[in-house]
């Protein structure tokens, strides 16, 4: 047994690639949201009724992240919750920059 077995848990690389892919699958998830806000927001003058839209957009969009993370929870349930969540939203908020810098610019 060398010193190195005690400092590095055993499944720390395969836990390090499980926290990339929810890091992957919450940009997914943000991508979507935040793609659909900014649909929404383009539709938002033509439309006779803009509280109906923006509502009815908000509360779908709410209800798929909300699912998405749920689902995020359950499928890795070997982590804790809000660790799973905390990497979840640190992609959805990287996709909001990206975005926002590709729609900007």
């Amino acid at each position: 047994m060398s010193i190195s077995d005690n400092l590095l848990p055993v499944n720390v690389f395969s836990s390090l690639g499980t926290m990339i892919l929810i890091f992957v699958v919450g940009f997914a998830i943000g991508l979507g949201y935040f793609g659909g806000l900014w649909l929404t927001l383009k539709k938002l003058p033509n439309t006779s009724h803009p509280y109906r839209l923006m509502i009815g957009s908000f509360i779908l969009r709410l209800i798929i992240i909300l699912c998405c993370f749920y689902k995020l929870i359950y499928l890795f349930d070997d982590l804790e919750t809000g660790i799973i969540l905390l990497i979840a939203v640190l992609g959805c908020i990287f996709a909001r920059l990206i975005l926002t810098q590709t729609i900007i610019t």
